[in-house]
């Protein structure tokens, strides 16, 4: 599925949201779908043109946060 590049807000933080159906309010570009709800899936982070902080583990993404609204 192609996807368009994501909605980011002014204060630069971005919002990717992974759900069966994409939840009211989030933009079609921030949403990721998944397997069915309880189901178990695997999110992975391509870095492209990465920074030594990446390769030598110093810097990893921030923590995926379940939200049950």
């Amino acid at each position: 599925m192609y996807r368009r590049t994501a909605v980011v807000p002014d204060d630069g933080g971005l919002t990717v949201v992974y759900a069966t159906q994409r939840p009211e309010g989030v933009p079609e570009e921030n949403w990721l779908p998944t397997t069915g709800d309880g189901e178990r899936f695997i999110a992975i982070l391509r870095c492209y043109l990465h920074r030594a902080e990446v390769c030598s583990g110093a810097w990893a993404p921030p923590p995926l946060v379940a939200d049950t609204r």
